[in-house]
């Protein structure tokens, strides 16, 4: 019994990576699919672990708040995609931009009623958000206050194609993630106001080196000038 106990601990060990990356599900971005990471961002990060000679790492997807916590307590902790902000640069280390993304509302194409030519006009209607995601988090900040919440983003879309909520919020390429592929998504009609802009991180806990950080960044900007990251970007996204 005891040579069975040794040889499974032995065997743990040899699958255990040296971090504990995490991410969400933020389709096109990251998401699970048949209980693995996927998405553009999960593939990048992934090709990065390879040619820094990483090849035992898992990527666990995860709610935001259990991962954020986990990135502030843990020595080992990476977790991406994370918007850029200078309090998040202040209190972790971060590698980026893995994408720049401006947040648009969306409403259905048939709600000839729902004019929006500022922040404030949208403030009138009814707003479709996942509950503490950034674009809730961010519509908050500039005093919105009638939402209705989704669990997940693709149940938001749901909504907003069947005109069960006036106005949703979105990254426009969120649109065309293979997770919407059964969703009449062309049914949606982009308004020409965005409200928020961010650039994309891959976030590590503060006793990470500073030289390990720096080899993080140089094979993220060996990607964008070579040209793969947009090869994998376009897999993900068909716009």
């Amino acid at each position: 019994m005891k040579k069975m106990l040794f040889c499974a601990l032995l065997a743990l060990q040899s699958f255990a990576g040296e971090f504990h990356i995490m991410t969400e599900d933020l389709p096109p971005q990251n998401y699970l699919e048949n209980g693995k990471a996927k998405g553009f961002s999960v593939e990048v990060v992934e090709t990065i672990l390879k040619r820094l000679g990483y090849h035992d790492e898992k990527i666990e997807v995860l709610p935001w708040s259990r991962a954020m916590s986990a990135l502030e307590n843990e020595p080992n902790a990476i977790l991406f995609s994370m918007a850029y902000t200078p309090e998040r640069a202040a209190k972790f280390k971060l590698v980026y931009p893995m994408a720049i993304a401006k947040t648009y509302f969306f409403t259905h194409k048939d709600n000839k009623n729902v004019v929006i030519n500022s922040v404030e006009d949208a403030k009138k209607y009814q707003q479709g958000v996942v509950k503490d995601f950034s674009q809730h988090k961010n519509l908050l900040k500039l005093g919105f206050s009638n939402f209705d919440y989704s669990p997940d983003v693709k149940t938001m879309v749901q909504k907003a194609i069947l005109k069960r909520v006036d106005v949703i919020s979105l990254i426009p390429f969120q649109l065309y993630s293979e997770q919407f592929s059964d969703l009449d998504v062309k049914s949606l009609r982009r308004i020409d106001v965005s409200y928020a802009e961010s650039q994309h991180s891959i976030g590590f806990n503060k006793a990470f080196s500073d030289s390990e950080i720096k080899k993080w960044q140089k094979e993220l900007d060996k990607m964008k000038k070579s040209g793969e990251f947009d090869k994998i970007f376009r897999k993900y996204v068909k716009e």
